[in-house]
């Protein structure tokens, strides 16, 4: 299963940051361990979404970039984008919100 995600900090400072992952769990210690991308370090994440789809890492990869579009854009308004793609856009109809996971 390939995931994109949504993460808000949780310091309640506004950031997001959109990413990619199969393994949501690990990626979001990366994250919080201070070891994953550049953008996280330093600061404590919890998801706001996480979306997933069987056997779709180019096409995750592309929902992520779409997404990363928006990144000026708070989580709320990036999980919504997210979602409304997904019923207007055959090429993500089968990426599913997931149950969010706690960091």
């Amino acid at each position: 299963m390939a995931y994109v995600y949504i993460l808000r900090t949780c310091n309640g400072d506004g950031k997001t940051y959109v990413g990619f992952t199969f393994d949501v769990a690990q990626r979001l210690a990366t994250h919080n361990a201070g070891k994953g991308a550049i953008a996280t370090c330093g600061t404590r994440w919890e998801f706001e979404a996480v979306f997933g789809a069987p056997g779709a890492r180019i096409r995750a990869l592309r929902f992520e970039a779409l997404l990363q579009f928006h990144i000026a854009k708070t989580p709320v308004e990036i999980r919504q984008i997210a979602l409304r793609t997904i019923q207007e856009n055959d090429e993500f109809r089968d990426f599913e919100l997931q149950e969010c996971l706690e960091g």
